[in-house]
């Protein structure tokens, strides 16, 4: 997502809500390491500063299970 030509200056903070089932080991954002050997429910808050943003979900080896992902920027 692009915001340069929003009225929204800079991305302050990102929120990505997990839940779901998950098995196995990914990275959520490039930063943060997401655990799962079954339900699975979390909020991550960070700061972020950009005019843009790209998420980004990399599974480590094999991972199973159904996602959610919910991401809402301030």
């Amino acid at each position: 997502m692009d915001f340069s030509d929003c009225n929204l200056s800079y991305v302050h903070y990102q929120n990505i809500r997990i839940s779901g089932e998950l098995k196995g080991t990914a990275y959520v954002g490039g930063f943060f390491k997401i655990v799962g050997k079954g339900h699975y429910d979390t909020l991550i808050r960070s700061d972020y500063y950009s005019d843009s943003y790209i998420f980004r979900y990399e599974p480590e080896g094999e991972v199973t299970g159904d996602l959610q992902f919910e991401v809402w920027l301030e």
